[in-house]
């Protein structure tokens, strides 16, 4: 196998994103992506009483997609799903319980497992990518489409 030039190894690094922050290329001043705060987390705090979680989300994260000029917010759960072995991202969280370790977004229920710390790893920043990309924000956001 041939070694991979400096350019290529430059260009590829320039294609995956790092952090949340360096998702969105584009419109960066009307929308921004970042891990959720304690007051964000307060705000859906409620309890949730169930038994019927569709999964159980690993090294999970919340994350928060905000319309600066429209005052809008979209947190959703971020993390490896348990039953489908690889990163997967909810649609919009509505309620969460962090007694119970449970939450609810506009489609499912879900059980957190194991928290994770800090920014997502590649994994979760593609996912990311992947996502935004099939809601088809992607593009007017310059993110790069990643699909799986």
């Amino acid at each position: 196998m041939d070694k991979m030039s400096d350019d290529e190894i430059r260009h590829i690094s320039e294609i995956f994103p790092t952090s949340l922050d360096s998702i969105i290329t584009k419109r960066r001043d009307e929308i921004e992506l970042h891990l959720t705060t304690a007051a964000e987390i307060e705000e859906l705090q409620t309890d949730i009483f169930t038994d019927h979680e569709k999964d159980t989300i690993d090294d999970w994260r919340l994350i928060t997609m905000e319309g600066l000029l429209i005052n809008q917010r979209r947190i959703m759960l971020l993390g490896d799903s348990r039953i489908l072995g690889h990163a997967w991202i909810t649609s919009r969280v509505r309620q969460i319980d962090l007694q119970r370790n449970v939450l609810v977004t506009s489609n499912s229920i879900y059980k957190l497992g194991l928290k994770g710390e800090g920014e997502p790893n590649i994994h979760h920043l593609i996912a990311v990518c992947a996502a935004l990309t099939r809601w088809g924000s992607g593009e007017a956001l310059g993110v790069t489409p990643f699909f799986y």
